[in-house]
Parts: C-alpha cells; structure tokens; sequence
C-alpha cells in the first residue's frame, strides 16, 4: 500500500492529469477543417505538429475581413504565390488531420487516467476489521502500535479518496506523502514469532487445561442462556408449591385426600392400568397384580397388590425389580416427555433369562429415547449389545474402572462390542505413535502408555478366545459355536507365552491386580514397544499354526 503514496507515485498521478488537460484543450484548439499537405515527410512527428500549429495561428492573424483563411483567389503564407484550388484542399486536409490526432492522443490521456484512478478505487485499505482475530489480539497485547497504524492507515484512506476526486474533477494539487511505518509490523511480527517459539518449548498441558475449564464455563452460560425462561417458571413453581403446602394445614385434610383421589383418577387411570400389564407381559412379569389408589392425612397413593397382599410378602426380589420397572416404565411413557433414561445396574438380584428380557425392552424403548445404562454385569452388557444388532440399533460401550482407589477412569469404546478392534496391534501401536511424538507432554506421554498396555492386554484376551480356541467360545455369550470347534488346535507352548506377555502387561498398568506378584514399576515408552513387538512375534505364530 505505501507504493501507491510515495512522492514519486503521487508525482506521477498529478502529472497525468496535467497531460490530460493539455490534450484536451490541445484537441479543443484544433477544431477547424482547413489544413493539410500530405507531400512533406516526418508528418505527425513533433517538428510537424509545430509547424501546423504555428501555422494555424498565423493564418488566424490574417486579416480576412472576418473569412477564414484560405479563400478562393488567396495566396500561400510562405510564398506567396496564388493557391489553386488542389492547394487550398490540401491545406484544409492538414488541418483536419491534426485536430484528429489531437483528440486520439485526448481520449488516450483520459484512459490512461481513468485507469489510475480504477486502481486507487481497488485498493482495500481494511486490512484490520474489528471483527477480525488479529484486531482482537493487537487490541489486547498491542494497543499502542495498532493505534498507530490505524491512524496511518486512515491517512491514506484520506489521501486515496482526496486523489481519486481530484482525477475526476482534473485538479492539479500537491499532495505529502502517506507511508506507514513497517518497522512497527516488524517489531509485532518478532514478538509473535517469539511467543510461538516460547509456546512450543513449553508444557501447553496446564494452559489447555486452563481454556478448557473455560471453554466449559462459557458453555455452561450459553446453556443457561436458553433455558433461563424454564428455570424461572420452575422456581415461581416452587415458590406457588411452598405458598400451598402451607395453606394445606388451614384446609380439612379429608377434602384433600378426597381432591387427591380425584386427580389420581384423572391421571393414574384406566389407560395407566393397561399400559402398567402390558409391560408387565412384555417383561414376562405378568403375576396379576392389581392397581388402586387410596388416601389419608391429605394424600393419594397407587397402591400395587396380589391377591390382596404387597407385592414384597409374595415376590422374589427379582420380580419386585420387574414389577417396578414395568410401573416406571408406564409412568415415563404416559407423561409424554421424550427425555433420556439413566439407569443404574437394573438387573441386580435377576437371573440371565431375565436379564435378557429386561434388555430386550430397553433396546426396544431407545426407539422412543435415549437410553444410558451403568452396570457391572459383563454378562448383561453382552445382552444388550446383541439386542442391539439384532434390532439394527446404534450403541456406544465406555469402560469404566478404580485406579489406585480412585473412580472414575474412563476407556472409551472399550467393550465387548468392541473386541473385533483389538483382533491385531493397531491400537496399541496408536498409542505408542502419539507417546513417542516430540510435542507429546510427559503428562500425556504418561496416560499413552499406560492406555497402551491397557489395550494390548485386551489385544491378548481377544488373542486367546479368536486365535487360540477360534471364538467356540465367546466371552459374556452363552452360545457354544460347536461348529468351529475342528479348527482348534492348541499348543501348550504358545500359551504359556500368551500367558506371560498377558501377565507382563498387567505388571506394566496402574491400579491393576497383579497376577504375578511383583510390583508395580512406571513403564517406559520402550517397554510399551517392546511389548507390542512381543505381541506381533506371538500372534504370528498362533494365526500360523494349521487347523487340528
């Protein structure tokens, strides 16, 4: 941008108008048809221009008595002698052709200015928009230099405006010139340089913790911001609800329970009944228990019976647990909110048949909505992803453990559904990659190498139940597949070495029981490596190894 405001540009702007306006009026003067003589050589050159001219404004002084010259019967102005009429065409024809140049060098003048000007107009001066990233940051670590070349830059905004107006009025004016000072984009340049030197050498993992932390506080607010309105309507609820359990002891409590009874009526009724069986059936629950309600001391309860007595006086605990599945189930279904559904181990105290029931109807209800399930029951988990696929539906399995007595370490989509993943090394070795990159933190390093061992480990497990014994049989899947039971051929040798490479893993993870006995001792990024190498030599031989 300086280019277009030093002094030499500017010069060159003011001397093309100046050109402009001189084959302009050059053009204007010559606006009469009586001159030309096409014999003489050099004609269009300087010295001929100059000669018509000066011939043109001789011919002007002679007195013709208000005729242009020439006339008929007039005399040549350098010899004198009588011009014929060929003569006094010729004369005329010079003249018509020097106005002609006059006007082409005229609108060749005026093109070339219309194009200085179209430049100027092109030229974008904001180079620094508010809504920009590095206006933000000039504004919060460079306030003082982005002050000075703003001001700079409306300089030549100024400047640029005043040139391109005087072009179109053809003014001559003399302009100072607009040059920003570069030396200060250095010095920002430098220091941002030096920042992404000093930023790369350091351990960033505390500083993206810190955005992290405020990342979630800014999406906290922004939740906040769209449910505000609720939150409001929920506390005036609040508030009205404590306003009426006081003003419920002033009031007969047989007129509440008898009010209470009413609107149980309204919405525990009949159509909560038939949908309370029918879970009933479809959880294979259906013992005939009744549904009433009943009232005292202000208010209504739905009371569940069988055979005139409490369900718990008749009912294993298990079926308790149906029982009251079925009667969540309807209320949730009926309220006809579509909200997700957490549940926490729902099959305690059940048998696998019952199991396999309640997860059929849990895979079934995720039709409606979403449904999250913590459990330790590996058996169940198994259930639940096999009615998954056989209904086509998406699932996600986290693994979630205790290390040194603490909760809470999450292994994402590391589950039974995900066993056909660990079928090779590419997961361990993924977290070998990331643990050796340079930029890698010794924090992070840390977490990919214990990850490592973590998934190689599984990688064994999976090794022993699809290499070893050819999935006969399925860990958390009662199926026995006999079919492939010819394939198996078991070698005494390699398991011993599964067993071994399996148990040094174990050594390597922390919080882990360790089978072997020894202690625990932080692994290294080359015991991860080694390990995975170990791993590669010993699934080799056992895919080698022919069928019995």
């Amino acid at each position: 941008m300086n280019r277009y405001f030093t002094v030499d540009q500017l010069t060159k702007a003011n001397d093309k108008v100046k050109d402009c306006v001189e084959k302009e009026l050059l053009a204007a003067g010559h606006d009469i048809d009586q001159f030309k003589k096409t014999s003489l050589g050099q004609i269009g050159g300087a010295e001929w221009r100059t000669f018509i001219a000066a011939a043109d404004v001789f011919a002007r002084l002679q007195d013709k008595g208000g005729l242009s010259y020439p006339q008929p019967d007039d005399s040549c102005l350098l010899c004198q002698q009588p011009l014929t009429g060929e003569a006094a065409s010729l004369v005329s024809a010079y003249w018509a052709f020097i106005k002609s140049k006059a006007e082409q060098d005229s609108k060749d003048a005026q093109a070339a200015l219309a194009t200085s000007k179209d430049a100027l107009c092109k030229l974008d001066l904001n180079i620094l928009p508010d809504t920009g990233i590095l206006y933000k940051w000039l504004s919060e670590n460079k306030a003082t230099e982005m002050g000075v070349i703003m001001a700079e830059l409306q300089t030549q905004l100024k400047l640029r405006d005043a040139i391109t107006r005087d072009i179109s009025d053809k003014k001559f004016v003399s302009y100072q010139s607009a040059q920003i000072d570069t030396a200060v984009i250095d010095r920002i340049t430098e220091d941002i340089g030096s920042r992404i030197k000093r930023l790369k050498e350091a351990d960033v993992a505390e500083a993206i913790e810190k955005l992290q932390k405020q990342i979630t506080v800014f999406n906290h607010k922004e939740k906040l911001g769209d449910h505000i309105s609720t939150i409001e309507k929920a506390i005036e609820n609040l508030v009205w609800t404590d306003k009426a359990v006081k003003a419920k002891a002033k009031i007969s409590k047989r007129e509440i329970t008898t009010k209470e009874k009413e609107l149980s009526g309204l919405y525990f009724n009949q159509a909560y009944i038939d949908r309370f069986n029918a879970e009933c059936v479809r959880l294979k629950g259906a013992f005939g228990i009744n549904v009433t309600h009943t009232g005292s001391a202000g208010t209504s309860f739905r009371q569940l019976s069988l055979k005139g007595r409490q369900p718990s006086d008749v009912l294993s605990e298990g079926e308790q647990k149906v029982i009251s599945l079925a009667d969540f189930l309807s209320e949730t279904i009926l309220s006809g909110i579509n909200k997700g559904i957490i549940f926490d181990d729902p099959v305690n105290s059940l048998d696998e048949k019952r199991k396999s029931h309640i997860a059929e109807r849990l895979i079934e209800e995720s039709s409606e909505r979403q449904i999250v399930v913590f459990t330790h029951d590996l058996v169940f988990v198994s259930q639940l992803i096999t009615y998954c696929q056989d209904y086509g539906k998406e699932h996600v399995c986290h693994w979630i453990e205790q290390r040194d007595g603490k909760p809470g370490y999450i292994s994402l989509e590391n589950a039974p559904s995900y066993e056909k993943d660990y079928r090779n090394q590419n997961i361990p070795i993924a977290h070998y990659t990331a643990a050796k990159k340079p930029e890698c933190s010794a924090k992070d390093r840390e977490t990919f190498i214990r990850d490592g061992f973590t998934s190689l480990r599984t990688c064994y497990e999976v090794l022993v139940i699809n290499g070893l014994f050819k999935n006969v049989v399925q860990r958390f899947n009662e199926r026995v597949s006999v079919d492939t039971l010819k394939t198996v051929n078991f070698d005494n040798t390699i398991r011993d070495e599964i067993s071994s490479g399996f148990y040094d893993c174990c050594k390597f993870m922390e919080g882990h029981s360790h089978s072997d006995g020894l202690p625990y001792r932080k692994p290294e990024l080359e015991d991860l490596n080694t390990e995975v190498q170990r791993y590669i030599t010993i699934r080799a031989k056992v895919m080698a190894k022919p069928k019995a």
